[in-house]
């Protein structure tokens, strides 16, 4: 909970806002759809928890990151720019939108 109260305290910071449209520190991003993927990751916690148990065995967090297929996409690969599209859809209606 605490982590994810700290997402949105830096989604709701001015320089977020007053930035949104502009590119992010990360190639091919936008301040707005990096928002948006950092917002992803509080709101797919619900639906993870509530989701039916999966069978295979947990991992840690580390073995995860080795194992996605993302790490090595290329940013104009089909994977990346579905990333980046879906963040751009979740903060499509605005910083304040996203942050309520």
């Amino acid at each position: 909970m605490e982590t994810a109260a700290q997402a949105v305290a830096l989604l709701d910071a001015p320089e977020v806002a007053a930035s949104w449209e502009k590119p992010s520190a990360l190639a091919q991003w936008t301040v707005g759809g990096l928002a948006g993927h950092l917002a992803y990751q509080i709101f797919s916690v619900n639906p993870a928890l509530e989701g039916s148990a999966s069978e295979l065995e947990p991992i840690p967090v580390l073995e995860h990151y080795a194992r996605a297929v993302w790490i090595d996409a290329p940013l104009d690969g089909e994977i990346s720019s579905g990333i980046r599209a879906k963040g751009e859809d979740i903060s499509s209606e605005g910083v304040r939108r996203l942050v309520e």
